[in-house]
């Protein structure tokens, strides 16, 4: 048992992790509003943002990071949710993936899309929380068939990439070569 989740009476219903997710969400990026986004997060959340240094662990971290970046920017921005999925685990807890475009307030800024992955418990007096969230953006430098795994790829092509990759690698690892 988790120590950090209380135990709720309550069961998970259908659509209110997708709800507390998409909740968080407009009160973060619609409403640029900290308390009421900090209100969707457990006190020991775990939030993997875009960035290479964008890892919060803690409630007491999202609230910095959250003023932080609203004093950075504070413009307000449009949020038009696809992809959802939602998956109940357990009576108190689910998983969420979904992707979101969002129109930033100011026309010199690009609308950017961002798929986000969250793990939902019961929090804190019944109420559905955000334990675990992870927000990344696709590249859009990189070549489709250089993601993992590819969509674009038959098995047959992965399986031929993977082989070559891997003959290469253990060729170049394991001294004098494979013998075989």
């Amino acid at each position: 048992a988790a120590g950090w989740r209380k135990k709720s009476v309550d069961m998970m219903r259908a659509g209110e992790a997708v709800e507390t997710v998409q909740g968080f969400f407009d009160a973060y990026l619609g409403q640029r509003d900290v308390e009421q986004s900090l209100a969707y997060l457990m006190d020991a959340v775990q939030w993997v943002g875009i960035g290479e240094s964008k890892l919060v662990c803690d409630r007491q971290q999202a609230r910095a990071a959250l003023a932080a970046e609203f004093v950075k920017v504070p413009d307000k921005h449009r949020i038009v949710y696809g992809n959802i999925n939602e998956k109940i685990f357990a009576d108190d807890g689910a998983v969420v993936l979904l992707t979101a475009s969002i129109y930033p307030a100011l026309d010199t800024v690009e609308p950017f899309t961002v798929r986000v992955s969250a793990s939902c418990v019961q929090g804190e007096e019944g109420r559905c929380q955000i334990a675990s969230l992870h927000v990344s953006m696709p590249e859009r430098s990189r070549e489709q068939e250089a993601y993992f795994p590819s969509a674009s790829l038959s098995r047959t092509e992965l399986e031929k990439q993977m082989g070559s990759r891997v003959l290469d690698i253990v060729s170049q690892n394991i001294p004098g070569g494979i013998l075989g």
